[in-house]
């Protein structure tokens, strides 16, 4: 108001926003393994006025409350992703996300038996390594088995005729390795044997 009475008033309205972007329902779950790059990370995020969600400074797409971006993962082993969030308000968030990369398949060793080996007896043990950190399974055809260290020993049935015996070892990242032999199983028909332990021979009886 002047001093002759004029007066003229003005008057402007704003948001108190005190609360920083909730980022939530994170996919992949934390501690996930995986063998491919990038990521695809995805989740829920709540905010009356969000300006920027990033993973790992990559932008991400937001389309109602819900967010995706790929990511890439350089290192095998651990890597930590961080998810920023930001509002018109200056508030942000942030978490982090640990995603744990295999790119490299699991090496598997037939030791026993050879490629190739020709059986008589349909029972036989099959023997040998698996080069591989984080195992998730070995089979071999099909039967799970257990691993003593890197080492696995299996008891097998052979059916007549050529076998193919497929040992697979599958990490936790999904990343599959074989290796495979094929042996042959023949059944013999062998006449039973005959020995004699009395009388010695040549000896002379009453």
């Amino acid at each position: 108001t002047d001093i002759a009475g004029n007066s003229t008033q003005l008057s402007r309205q704003f948001n108190i926003d005190t609360e920083p972007p909730v980022v939530s329902n994170l996919a992949p779950v934390d501690g996930s393994w995986t063998a491919t790059s990038p990521v695809l990370v995805s989740g829920t995020v709540t905010d009356l006025s969000l300006t920027t969600l990033t993973v790992n400074g990559f932008e991400a797409t937001v389309d109602n409350n819900t967010f995706s971006v790929a990511v890439p993962v350089h290192n095998e082993g651990d890597n930590t992703l961080t998810i920023s969030a930001g509002d018109l308000a200056a508030n942000t968030s942030t978490q982090t996300l640990l995603i744990r990369s295999d790119f490299t398949e699991p090496v598997v060793t037939i030791s026993l038996p050879a490629d190739g080996a020709e059986f008589e007896d349909p029972n036989i043990v099959v023997e040998g390594t698996v080069v591989e950190l984080n195992v998730a399974n070995v089979t071999i055809n099909g039967a799970v088995v257990l691993l003593t260290g890197n080492t696995f020993s299996h008891q097998l049935t052979l059916a007549e005729g050529d076998n193919t015996i497929a040992v697979v070892a599958t990490d936790l990242a999904g990343n599959s390795g074989s290796a495979q032999h094929t042996v042959s199983y023949q059944y013999v028909n062998r006449p039973p044997i005959i020995s004699f332990t009395h009388p010695e021979e040549g000896s002379t009886t009453n």
